[in-house]
């Protein structure tokens, strides 16, 4: 990383277990388990490694470091959804084909996954300000500080690509 963010800080995990983690961020790290992998991009840095999905429209890599506003948040849920979707509709015939092709023996049948999000998904910006880390005393555990009291910011304009309604 540039120093900025990827330094190592903990969090407890699921379980409550205090874990170390970090954030490749500004890194070219496209992490794959096999050739079927599905890489996906979260800005429009034109830097870095290409990715199977990327952003339509652009999408600045400042906001992982500094999110932006709620709407502003809608709006890229959104548009990755769009974007996620016209790839599957496009591309992923031909994956699993070739999925397929690599392994003779199908797979077993699962049950379907049910997930239901009760809030539209927002809790977790106040929960991710509150449990990360923002400054560098907090990142490096000075005075034994790990959480933050950073709240959400205000309000900011809309950034949309062309052709799309603010």
């Amino acid at each position: 990383t540039m120093g900025i963010s990827g330094l190592p800080f903990k969090m407890k995990n699921e379980e409550g277990k205090e874990v170390k983690v970090a954030d490749g961020a500004i890194t070219d790290f496209m992490p794959t388990i096999d050739k079927f992998s599905i890489t996906v991009k979260p800005f429009s840095d034109g830097l870095f490694a290409s990715a199977d999905v990327s952003p339509t429209e652009f999408v600045p890599g400042s906001y992982g470091l500094w999110p932006p506003q709620p709407s502003t948040i809608d709006h890229l849920y959104e548009l990755g959804y769009r974007d996620m979707d016209a790839w599957l509709e496009e591309m992923l015939p031909e994956r699993l084909a070739a999925a397929q092709a690599a392994f003779p023996e199908p797979a077993p049948e699962l049950p379907p996954v049910e997930f239901e999000c009760a809030d539209d998904g927002m809790t977790w910006l106040v929960e991710v300000l509150a449990a990360v880390p923002v400054s560098w005393s907090d990142q490096w555990g000075a005075g034994g500080r790990r959480t933050s009291s950073k709240q959400p910011p205000e309000e900011e304009p809309l950034i949309t690509g062309g052709g799309g309604a603010a």
